[in-house]
């Protein structure tokens, strides 16, 4: 007769008894006490002795405190451990680069910071992306002038890729020496004048590491594609911030500051060389104004001049002041300026002012009849030169960057500042194609804002993340991600008032939506000349069906604005008055929004009654609860009110019944210290509340609390040292983060592991997710790594970003690898079991093990579907992407459609509103079209 052992409570949670896994956990202690003399050394170099208290590992890895020794991994937990990795990154941060059109508009082409990728105008989608290997920093990206399939991409350590963009395949790379800061196209000519069809002449701009700004010409060489041949026209010490090519490239217009530098090829090449003989003539005049944009235009006529035809260029300058300056015939009229006998005093020009800040981006029309400009007005101005009339597209969702004609001139291309790029017609200025990435701000740079497009790079000191993002996944559409975005990645301006949610498989917004005041408007100054600023998004949570978003924000007042209330006493001494509101909203079906039900101004008061800040907000796994705690030592719970219901009057028309919501029970906690911090996490079940508080009598507490009654069944000390920066329970086992990471077995009552990430004396800045399905949680850790330098002894602070998975039962790392960017989010994907990070680069990137069925499906799927939006879309269009997808028609085909195939495009989109003909000629072409039908 065999005795069958019951298994206790506690035992239940684990796959091997209590005492079991004791016995187990010794023995392996024992024998990497044993093996530890024998390890192998990393380095040949002596390590100095460490301290007891702590093993630290090199470079940032993590130390384990002294009372949790290092376990050897067996063959099980090494394979686990090979099994993880880190994906590549999705999405990313445009840059303030010009859009590139395709010759058939059909499609666009935007550089990110490590690839160019080509958008189907469409769709809207990313359709190919073009990443050259290795470390790189894409510096401009040009169409070839000789083939329409061909783009050239330069990057920052000065090489030229040239990508048939239409098979995604790199056919060759140029090497040019120094920073490549820029780079532009012209047809390759012989001496009889015939342009050469089989490659193009490329202008790049670089800078020598002597400082020296140079503008060569380069070519592929054909029999030796490794190599190219080039020749440099200009070099200056002065620095060149940008450059534009006219007439083929025979005439090229640079701006140095406040100098405009004009070249003008006197001598066109020799033989079949096409760099052999070139030669330039270059002009530099003194500009009155501070430039911070320009563009030429090329008449498409010669003009008569003196001793013969010129070239007719047309340069419109944006300064900073706000205002627009236009020079006709500059080329000419340079020219004659040398001759003594003309009367010309100087430069002839006519000034354009209605923006109120710097102009950010100017450009002529395709016909030159109108100038289009934008600034950080958010407003797109359109110029009728001849008339003098303006006609505007206010109220855009951001600033201004860049604007581009398409090469048809039916649409504009307009980069915005929030990360995005929209398409828009030019007779009715509507959108038909929209590009968004991630609308999040880089913390370690603050030009954003900046027109860099050809500016050198400036190198900024990395710092650490400057507290957590709140991002939250959908929990029925685990693809959407959900954020506060602002208007504008502007370091001084970047306040979140925006909730932004993102599909994170197709990289595409899906919707925004506004969760506060905003002012998206031309009247955003106030009348002192102060920047109005709206209330920022501190906290996002939903509940678990995804019926109900509860979100915090908060608005302090301007202190000059109450300094009339607080006569005698210092800007300094006072503590600033806030507007804190928390909201909760309720998705409709019919409209796909968020509706506001309630709003609780000051959820949390002082003992004065002003506002007090909230520290944390967490949602109940299972049911309709919110819990908030303040810096004013209380826990508030939050339901709603079954007692008291109304309706809401929907955008769709109907009345639908919602529910108030009230706060059921307010918990005192301690006194809370000089700098208050907390950090709440409910159980699986949702059956528990910890709440981590820092008191001033009793330091670092841990509080375990009764949700339904309020009531406080647990309080324990010192389970972690440091502010808590997040908790969260993994079973029976409650994780905390802070200057350590502590495992404290709430059952046994008994801390597992406490483990010191980054380096010894370091206060790292740390981001928890857990993971309950496969029972794993993950860490993401910033901090600064001090080292003296060689030379001069002085410590030089780097930061440093750690990535680390752990087993809540054992203290062995699961997995850590080293972030090239700050970690602003660190979310898991409980559908998959992957952990998901959000950098300050606006790219996501997932860790994920061979365990997870599911992965991302290819955001670069090839889509040819035709955007609904006229008849020629109707009833047939010539789209092509690949040479695999058909046989291309002949151009006397396409010649033979156009003529034949008429539609009301063609009649209306032919330029801005106030330049298409009378009504009479419209009707009349209207009635052919349908007459030929």
């Amino acid at each position: 007769m065999t005795e069958k052992r019951v298994r206790r409570p506690e035992e239940a949670h684990s796959e091997k008894p209590n005492r079991e896994r004791q016995r187990i956990k010794r023995r392996r202690l024992d024998e990497a006490a044993k093996e530890s003399p024998k390890a192998p050394k990393k380095s040949p170099k002596k390590s100095p002795k460490k301290d007891a208290g702590a093993i630290a590992k090199a470079d940032g890895e993590l130390a384990v405190s002294k009372e949790i020794s290092v376990v050897k991994p067996t063959n099980e937990e090494k394979r686990t451990a090979d099994g993880w990795r880190l994906s590549s990154q999705a999405g990313g941060r445009l840059l303030n680069l010009d859009p590139v059109f395709s010759t058939d508009e059909n499609y666009i082409i935007l550089s990110l910071e490590s690839a160019v990728q080509v958008y189907s105008m469409a769709t809207s989608r990313a359709v190919r992306a073009l990443t050259p290997h290795g470390r790189t920093r894409i510096t401009g990206c040009v169409l070839s002038p000789v083939d329409e399939e061909i783009v050239y991409v330069s990057n920052l350590y000065g090489e030229v890729f040239e990508w048939n963009w239409t098979t995604g395949e790199k056919r060759q790379t140029m090497r040019i020496p120094g920073c490549v800061l820029s780079i532009g196209t012209g047809p390759a000519q012989m001496e009889n004048g015939e342009d050469a069809t089989d490659q193009a002449l490329i202008f790049a701009l670089a800078k020598q590491s002597s400082g020296k700004h140079e503008i060569s010409l380069n070519v592929f060489d054909k029999s030796n594609k490794a190599q190219s041949r080039r020749a440099v026209i200009l070099s200056t010490a002065t620095p060149i911030q940008d450059f534009r090519l006219a007439a083929d490239g025979s005439v090229v217009v640079a701006v140095a500051d406040d100098i405009l530098v004009i070249g003008h090829r006197t001598r066109d090449a020799e033989g079949d060389d096409a760099m052999q003989g070139v030669e330039y003539t270059w002009r530099e005049v003194q500009l009155p104004v501070k430039p911070t944009c320009f563009d030429i235009r090329e008449a498409a006529e010669a003009t008569a001049v003196k001793g013969g035809k010129g070239i007719v260029i047309d340069m419109a300058l944006g300064e900073d002041g706000g205002s627009i300056v236009v020079y006709n015939d500059i080329l000419n009229t340079l020219q004659g300026l040398e001759n003594p006998r003309t009367a010309e005093p100087g430069l002839s020009s006519h000034k354009l002012h209605w923006h109120r800040g710097p102009v950010k981006t100017v450009r002529w029309s395709k016909d030159g009849n109108y100038l289009i400009s934008g600034g950080l007005e958010t407003v797109l101005v359109l110029w009728q030169l001849d008339t003098g009339r303006k006609q505007f597209l206010p109220h855009l969702s951001s600033p201004i960057c860049n604007i581009v004609v398409s090469p048809k001139g039916s649409s504009y291309a307009v980069k915005l500042d929030d990360n995005s790029t929209m398409v828009l017609t030019t007779s009715e200025l509507k959108p038909i194609a929209s590009m968004n990435g991630l609308q999040i701000r880089d913390d370690a740079s603050n030009n954003s804002t900046q027109n860099v497009q050809h500016r050198p790079v400036k190198k900024t000191k990395a710092k650490l993340p400057a507290g957590r993002l709140p991002v939250l996944i959908h929990p029925l559409y685990t693809d959407h991600l959900l954020l506060p975005v602002s208007t504008s990645l502007a370091h001084e301006t970047s306040i979140s008032s925006y909730l932004q949610t993102f599909d994170m498989r197709s990289s595409q917004q899906v919707y925004r939506q506004a969760l506060a005041r905003t002012n998206v408007s031309v009247l955003n100054v106030g009348p002192q000349g102060t920047q109005l600023t709206t209330p920022d998004i501190k906290f996002i949570q939903m509940s678990s069906d995804g019926a109900w978003l509860a979100s915090v924000d908060e608005w302090r007042q301007y202190q000059d604005d109450v300094n009339v209330l607080y006569p005698g006493i210092e800007h300094g001494d006072r503590e600033p008055t806030r507007e804190i509101h928390f909201k909760f909203w309720h998705w409709n079906e019919h409209s796909a929004e968020w509706e506001l039900v309630s709003r609780i101004n000051s959820p949390h008061t002082s003992t004065s009654g002003e506002p007090v800040s909230i520290l944390d907000l967490v949602a109940h796994p299972q049911g309709y609860m919110f819990a908030t705690v303040g810096s004013d030592g209380f826990l508030r719970l939050w339901v709603p009110d079954n007692r008291r219901s109304r309706k809401l009057k929907s955008r769709g028309g109907n009345n639908i019944p919602v529910k108030s919501w009230q706060c059921s029970h307010a918990i005192p906690l301690e006194t809370p210290a000089a700098q208050p911090a907390a950090s709440l996490s409910f159980s699986e079940d949702g059956s528990t509340l910890a709440v981590c508080w820092s008191s001033a009598s009793r330091g670092q507490l841990v509080h375990l609390i009764d949700p339904e009654t309020g009531h406080v069944h647990l309080s324990r000390e010192s389970l972690y040292t440091g502010s808590p920066q997040g908790c969260g329970f993994l079973d029976r086992h409650m994780v905390i983060v802070s200057d350590t990471i502590s495992v404290w077995d709430t059952v046994s009552d008994r801390i597992l592991s406490c483990i010191s990430p980054g380096e010894p004396g370091s206060k790292p800045q740390s981001l928890l997710a857990i993971n309950p399905r496969n029972r794993t949680f993950a860490t993401c850790f910033s901090y600064a790594s001090v080292k003296h330098n060689e030379k001069t002894g002085k410590p030089k602070s780097k930061p440093r970003f750690q990535f680390a998975i752990f087993n809540p039962e054992s203290p062995s790392l699961v997995f850590q690898s080293t972030l090239e960017r700050p970690p602003l989010a660190l979310l898991p994907d409980l559908r998959t079991g992957e952990y998901i990070i959000v950098d300050s680069s606006a790219c996501i990137s997932r860790a994920t093990s061979g365990v997870a069925s599911v992965h991302l499906d290819s955001t670069f799927a090839d889509s040819n579907v035709p955007l609904k939006s006229g008849l020629e879309d109707i009833f047939g269009s010539y789209r092509l992407l690949s040479n695999e997808t058909g046989s291309r028609p002949s151009e006397d085909q396409l010649l033979a459609g156009a003529t034949e195939k008429k539609s009301l495009t063609d009649v209306f989109d032919v330029g801005p509103s106030f330049a298409l003909p009378s009504v009479d000629t419209l009707f009349k072409n209207v009635v052919d079209i349908f007459a030929k039908t």
